[in-house]
């Protein structure tokens, strides 16, 4: 039974099968894990956004958008270069789509802290806003740079 499972998933995302199990729970993963996160996109939008590869926004509501990594990873747990591979593709595939952003909010409320390598990629790819989600408040981490 598992292995039919996984075999149909995966025969279903090579043949980019819209409405088939993979893709519906592809678009629910994402909508509750974004919900979580505090996304106030509804479900359809979500599935609108898988479905047509495209983001559709008003430009006041565009102006809130920032990147939170492509693969969700933990800053101060990864290395440089996964944080930097990720940070590339979220660029390329996500950021393509909507637009440049300054805003990095850190998943897991982590982050990367000041005189620290990937602290200062993130800066040099052009986030100058960087915050953190999480159960801790961020600004006790480091101290206030102006």
């Amino acid at each position: 039974m598992k292995q039919h499972l996984l075999g149909r998933l995966l025969e279903e995302k090579e043949m980019k099968l819209k409405g088939g199990l993979y893709h519906q729970t592809q678009i629910q993963f994402a909508y509750n894990s974004n919900r979580i996160e505090g996304s106030r996109l509804s479900e359809d939008q979500t599935r609108y956004i898988y479905e047509t590869n495209t983001v559709n926004m008003e430009q006041d509501e565009a102006a809130s958008v920032a990147s939170h990594g492509y693969s969700h990873l933990d800053a101060r747990a990864v290395s440089y270069q996964s944080l930097e591979k990720d940070t590339v593709r979220w660029k390329n595939e996500v950021g393509s789509l909507i637009g440049p952003t300054n805003i990095y909010v850190y998943p897991f409320g982590s982050s990367a802290l000041p005189g620290d390598p990937k602290f200062q990629f993130l800066l040099d790819q052009g986030f100058n806003i960087l915050c953190s989600v999480g159960p801790t408040p961020y600004l006790k981490d480091l101290p206030i740079m102006l």
